[in-house]
């Protein structure tokens, strides 16, 4: 038979037990928490990263831009822009236009943008007026023949 005393310390066996037993799942707890913080702490430090390697990649492009090869890059850059003003010839506006969009930085949409503008002030070849006019007629007239 078990007596008192074994019935107490079991007892208060039992209720350390417990008492064990929701400290380990406190700690549990916090240790995850300390996790998902941790790995909130690598994203916001690669992110860092990230911008910081993409700064260092600029700063060595405006250093290149800025040394010797600036000054050959900045007389390229005015020879092709008069060069691009002083024409109105539409071919050469569109050949220059990719060198002009490389020397800018420009963006595909401000490329695109270009393109339409010149493409819109391109006047349409001689006679084609007249050319679409004779067409319809043609067309027209071919089939109520």
């Amino acid at each position: 038979q078990v007596g008192d005393k074994q019935l107490l310390y079991m007892s208060q066996l039992h209720g350390d037990v417990a008492e064990l037993q929701q400290q380990k799942a406190q700690l549990l707890r916090s240790l995850d928490q300390e996790k998902e913080a941790r790995k909130k702490d690598l994203k916001a430090h690669q992110l860092v990263i990230d911008k910081l390697e993409s700064l260092q990649a600029h700063h060595a492009r405006a250093e290149r831009l800025n040394g010797e090869d600036g000054a050959t890059n900045l007389a390229y850059l005015k020879h092709c822009v008069l060069t691009y003003v002083q024409t109105t010839d539409a071919p050469t506006h569109k050949r220059l236009l990719p060198v002009l969009a490389q020397l800018l930085h420009l963006t595909t949409a401000e490329v695109q943008a270009a393109t339409r503008a010149i493409d819109a002030a391109t006047p349409p070849p001689p006679g084609s007026r007249w050319m679409g006019a004779l067409s319809s007629l043609v067309a027209g007239g071919s089939g109520g023949g």
